[in-house]
């Protein structure tokens, strides 16, 4: 009776574990590999990179999507500092831009109390990117 018991245990386990991996190839084929082809997805890296901030929005807002994008967003974007020969032009109320003269490097510059839309844009080229669009009043 043990034995008869035992087998079943062990065979349940092995189904159990092939059925876990069939699940996650399933879903991590989809994310790591550029549709269906053995290309990996060279953005596959940022996702993971992301997956801290990712929990945190959804720990701090689990119903409203449009404060959980926000928040991704707001984690997953290099905060820099320029130097003090950046000038910065308005282009919106609230929303700055500059660029560097020594190196090139741009800067948007988004004062605090600015509202701003995150809205999720799909590229000519397939990418799905994340846009900060200055909320209408």
């Amino acid at each position: 009776m043990k034995n008869r018991l035992s087998a079943w245990l062990n065979l349940g386990t092995i189904f159990a574990g092939l059925l876990l991996a069939f699940g996650l190839m399933k879903i991590l084929s989809a994310n790591v590999f550029l549709a269906d082809t053995p290309r990996i997805d060279p953005y596959f890296s940022f996702r993971i990179g992301t997956l801290p901030a990712v929990v945190m929005a959804f720990i701090r807002y689990p119903l409203d999507s449009q404060k959980r994008a926000g928040e991704i967003v707001y984690r997953t974007t290099n905060q820099m500092t320029s130097s003090d020969k950046t000038m910065y032009s308005p282009i919106v109320q609230g929303i700055y831009a500059a660029e560097n003269p020594e190196t090139g490097e741009k800067y948007i510059q988004i004062r605090k109390g600015t509202v701003v839309k995150v809205q999720t844009v799909r590229l000519s080229d397939g990418r799905v990117v994340q846009v900060i669009v200055p909320a209408s009043n």
